[in-house]
C-alpha cells in the first residue's frame, strides 16, 4: 500500500508544510503563519499546525490517519527536559499517534532543506539564528541553537553604530543618512527613541539590510566595517562546525533573510575564506 509522509517546518515568521507519498512524489504543499513555541505548545501554535495538516490532507485527498509519519521541525524544541511534554502535547492536540510523530528543533529541518550531502553545515540568519551540522545522515546536531554566543546581527550593529555617530562616539559617514532615510526620519532628534522603543515598521526594517549592502558596495567605510564583521563572525561559526564534521569536503550552506540578499561580493568573500582551509568544500545557498 502507498504510504504518506508529512513534514512541517514551523518558525517565528512562517510555517511550511509538505505531504509526500512513499514513491517520493510531492502531493501537496502549503504555508501559514508562525507556529514557534516557548515551553508548552500554545493554542495559537497548535491551531496553525492543525490548519497546515488539514490543508495538506485536503489538497492530497487523503485522511490524516493514512499518514505513516509526521515530522515537525519547530522553533522552541530546545531543552531535553521539555521535549517529552512537548511531544505528548502536540501529538494530543494534532490527533497524531505518538509513535508516528517525530519532533525536532527547526534547525534540523533547515539542514535537511539545505542539502542532501551526508557531511554538511548550515548557518542561517533570518528572524533568528540557526546553525546545525552532521557527519552523516542521521547524525544531525544543533550548534548554539539558543544563540547564547550571539551571532553577529548586521541590522542591530548598524543601528548602534549610527547612534554613536549621532552622539559623537563614531565618525559620521553616509551610513547615518542612509539609516535615517530607511526609518523615515528627517533629523536625528528621535532616533534613539525610535530604536529603543522599536517603533520601526516591518517595511522600514526590511529596508535596512539592502541599504547597508548598497553603501558597502559604494565604499562607505562604516558599512564596509559592518559587512566585514558579519562575514568574519559567520565564518568563525562555519569553521567550527566544519571541524566537528571531520570532513574535508562538506557542503557549507548559508541562508536566511539577512544573508541571502547580500551582494555577490559578500558571497565570494565567504566562499574564498572557506576554500582556503577546505578546498573541496561546496559553498552554496539552501536547496
Amino acid at each position: 500500500m502507498r504510504r504518506y509522509f508529512m513534514g512541517i517546518d514551523g518558525g517565528g515568521s512562517k510555517t511550511g508544510g509538505t505531504l509526500a507519498d512513499s514513491a517520493g512524489v510531492i502531493r501537496a504543499t502549503c504555508q501559514a503563519g508562525p507556529s514557534s513555541i516557548v515551553g508548552a505548545p500554545s493554542p495559537e501554535s497548535c491551531a496553525v499546525l492543525r490548519s497546515v495538516m488539514n490543508r495538506l490532507c485536503e489538497a492530497a485527498d487523503i485522511r490524516p490517519k493514512e499518514i505513516a509519519r509526521v515530522g515537525i521541525g519547530l522553533s522552541g524544541i530546545d531543552f531535553p527536559d521539555e521535549i517529552p511534554m512537548q511531544h505528548s502535547a502536540l501529538a494530543r492536540e494534532l490527533s497524531i499517534p505518538p509513535a508516528r510523530l517525530i519532533l525536532v528543533n527547526d534547525g534540523i529541518a533547515a539542514l535537511w532543506g539545505a542539502t542532501r550531502a551526508p557531511a554538511a553545515v548550515i548557518l542561517q540568519h533570518g528572524t533568528g539564528f540557526t546553525a546545525a551540522f552532521r557527519r552523516a545522515h542521521g547524525d544531525e546536531r544543533l550548534f548554539d541553537h539558543l544563540d547564547a554566543g550571539h551571532c553577529y546581527d548586521l541590522r542591530a550593529e548598524a543601528l548602534a553604530l549610527v547612534a554613536r555617530m549621532i552622539d559623537g562616539r563614531a565618525d559620521v559617514t553616509p551610513l547615518k543618512a542612509g539609516i535615517l532615510s530607511c526609518l523615515g526620519l528627517t533629523s536625528d532628534d528621535r532616533y534613539a527613541e525610535v530604536v529603543y522603543r522599536r517603533q520601526m515598521t516591518p517595511a522600514q526594517r526590511d529596508r535596512l539590510l539592502p541599504a547597508i549592502f548598497d553603501l558597502a558596495e559604494r565604499g562607505d567605510p562604516a558599512a564596509v566595517l559592518l559587512i566585514g564583521c558579519a562575514a568574519d563572525d559567520y565564518l568563525c561559526t562555519i569553521r567550527t562546525m566544519i571541524r566537528k564534521t571531520g570532513c574535508q569536503a562538506p557542503h557549507v550552506v548559508f541562508g536566511g533573510g539577512r544573508i541571502l540578499p547580500a551582494p555577490e561580493s559578500f558571497w565570494r568573500r565567504l566562499s574564498q575564506a572557506v576554500h582556503r582551509d577546505w578546498p573541496g568544500a561546496t559553498v552554496k545557498r539552501p536547496d
